[in-house]
């Protein structure tokens, strides 16, 4: 792992070149995901958590689609907590918390749970914990959703020609295999679905965990699968 640590202010007020074609392909899967495992008949009235969403790029999409009864960011990035504080003024549905995700220890029995690039900032012990945080904010039943690079091929030549062009910004990202991330989500939830997703080139990978309904539970799902990209 690189010693630097990745600029979230820098990164917030100029986003990397390929982010905008990006956070199309990965929010089009995610509301793919959303159709699939949440009923639509209770969209308007999720309780959703984005952990690590300071200057979230999905907040938009979500409050058009969903109209969830209540919005919650996790982060403690200052410089994205004031453009989300811009962006939700007059809305009274959403809750901005200036915090680390690791130093959170609450319960709130949430609908959905979901973050897109988080997790592989954290080495391993502080990973465990923020995946654990997840599911704490969760009700039984309900869904996580993670999102995270994964080290293709596809994606380490990408991040390698990066660094020689000297536009690589994420130096405490570690791209995590997804077998690994699934061990460390297998106490809390079942497995529903693993989805490659290829074309953002900096390949990620998605998942969508239901919590267990019941503590003790602990097979994951027999339906889950792992897919590649589809259309």
């Amino acid at each position: 792992m690189e010693q630097n640590k990745t600029d979230w202010d820098k990164y917030y007020q100029k986003p990397y070149i390929t982010a905008r074609y990006s956070r199309r392909i990965s929010r089009d899967r995610f509301f793919r995901f959303l159709k699939k495992y949440v009923p639509r008949s209770e969209w308007g009235s999720l309780r959703v958590a984005e952990l690590g969403g300071a200057g979230s790029c999905y907040y938009d999409y979500i409050q058009k689609q969903l109209s969830p009864e209540r919005y919650i960011i996790i982060d403690n990035n200052r410089t994205g907590l004031q453009m989300m504080e811009e962006k939700i003024k007059g809305k009274d549905n959403v809750d901005l918390l200036d915090m680390d995700v690791l130093e959170f220890d609450g319960k709130m029995e949430l609908d959905l749970v979901y973050s897109i690039g988080l997790i592989e900032h954290f080495p391993l012990r502080e990973r465990q914990k923020v995946i654990q945080v997840h599911f704490d904010l969760l009700k039984p039943g309900g869904i996580a959703i993670l999102s995270f690079p994964t080290p293709t091929f596809l994606y380490l030549i990408t991040r390698w020609l990066s660094k020689m062009l000297n536009l690589w910004i994420w130096h405490d990202e570690i791209p995590l295999e997804v077998n690994d991330v699934i061990q460390l989500m297998k106490p809390f939830g079942a497995v529903k679905e693993t989805k490659i997703l290829w074309p953002m080139i900096l390949t990620q990978a998605m998942i969508v965990v239901q919590k267990f309904h019941l503590k003790g539970d602990s097979a994951p799902n027999p339906g889950c699968h792992v897919a590649e990209w589809q259309n």
